[in-house]
């Protein structure tokens, strides 16, 4: 028996609406690449995510092939900005995959040295080795510098993976903004998102008004108005209502809006350790100022009042005197 029935993937939120044969326990989401569980409703098998037996699995890890909830499986993207795929991985691969990456570190120095090494010794006459010895030191300090900076970097990537959960989340927060971004759109900007469908054909260069016309035209036929049938083909051609916006939203707009958050975070963190680091540079301060100029507060605050004055911000002051002072080295 098929099943008719059209379910969500939860990865992605996008309808699954081919037949599902009975008996399938599992199929692709044609949207965001995920392998998805078929729920029990549609004759998919119950099954329990590993870590969390309370929840069910909805997903598969993709280098393991474990079924996880959403909360076990992390989303990872690959590609460049022309396409970007989606893998879901669970927390234990994440670990593998770094490990992969510090042995490919280790491989990847161990042949840059040897490398480095044949070429020193090379040279047949003293100044050709000479030379071989400068560029293979070159080569090991330069090849051994990219892998540090290309590792650092993919680590960092792993640390910062959201939770299917997280991105789901995000995705039905976007789709409310898209519903008021779609509502209060004027008439000249639904026109303007109309232009922008006017795409020149990639090979004759000309615009097929009338592809698009009829397009609009049979969608109005059905009952829509002129905006609701603008916006549906924007929908269908993946453009932007807002930058970073789509309709509906994306798993990439999601993505975006998460990294922007997390930069917020990690500003707000890094001015809190600012702000910590100058209390303790200023007790410092207050310190030197009472026991060596015998001035005090009174001094100190004069200080950095003056240097405020001169458009510095009053912790920027404070890491001043403590350079002048020698309590921290100069940046």
């Amino acid at each position: 028996m098929e099943k008719h029935e059209a379910f969500l993937c939860p990865f992605c939120g996008a309808p699954y609406r081919e037949l599902i044969p009975a008996g399938t326990v599992q199929v692709r989401c044609h949207y965001c690449g995920a392998t998805v569980l078929v729920p029990p409703r549609l004759g998919g098998l119950l099954q329990l995510c590993p870590n969390h037996p309370e929840s069910l699995a909805l997903g598969i890890c993709t280098d393991c092939g474990r079924s996880f909830c959403a909360d076990c499986l992390f989303i990872f993207t690959y590609g460049q900005r022309g396409y970007l795929g989606y893998l879901h991985v669970c927390s234990d691969c994440i670990k593998k995959r770094r490990e992969n990456q510090k042995i490919g570190l280790i491989a990847v120095s161990i042949l840059t040295f040897l490398w480095g090494f044949f070429i020193m010794g090379t040279g047949a006459s003293r100044a050709q080795a000479g030379l071989g010895v400068i560029v293979g030191l070159v080569i090991i300090l330069a090849f051994h510098a990219l892998s540090i900076i290309a590792y650092s970097h993919s680590s960092k990537r792993f640390k910062r993976l959201p939770t299917v959960r997280i991105v789901m989340e995000k995705v039905s927060e976007l789709n409310k903004r898209a519903e008021e971004v779609k509502a209060a759109m004027s008439p000249q900007e639904v026109e303007d998102l109309y232009r922008r469908l006017l795409i020149p054909d990639p090979h004759t260069g000309k615009v097929e008004y009338s592809k698009i016309d009829q397009l609009l035209k049979k969608y109005m036929q059905s009952g829509l108005s002129r905006k609701e049938a603008i916006l549906k083909m924007a929908s269908e051609e993946e453009l932007e209502i807002k930058p970073g916006l789509h309709i509906p939203p994306t798993i990439s707009d999601a993505l975006s809006e998460l990294k922007k958050e997390m930069k917020k975070v990690e500003s707000a963190k890094e001015e809190i350790k600012i702000s910590e680091k100058a209390g303790e540079l200023y007790e410092q301060l207050l310190y030197a100022y009472t026991a060596v100029y015998g001035g005090g507060r009174q001094a100190l605050e004069r200080e950095i009042k003056s240097l405020m004055e001169q458009g510095f911000s009053r912790e920027e002051a404070i890491y001043n005197l403590a350079e002048k002072e020698r309590l921290i080295e100069k940046v």
